[in-house]
């Protein structure tokens, strides 16, 4: 959800569908979500700078251990 929020620019829609996949995947351990995080890391690249963006970033830098 949160990447076809990012596909369509909404940054607001997609942060928060990623904030919502980051607590299941903190809770479950789910590798496939983490997966999926990390490849909505790459729509978002162009907004990185954003606090929010740069925040996403930098907690799924830590769930994956980098």
């Amino acid at each position: 959800m949160a990447t076809a929020y990012a596909q369509l620019g909404d940054l607001e829609g997609a942060i928060n569908a990623a904030s919502q996949a980051v607590s299941i995947a903190q809770t479950t351990g789910s590798a496939r979500i983490l997966a999926e995080l990390s490849r909505l890391q790459t729509h978002l690249e162009p907004f990185r700078k954003l606090v929010e963006i740069a925040e996403f970033n930098r907690v799924v830098g830590t769930m994956k251990g980098t």
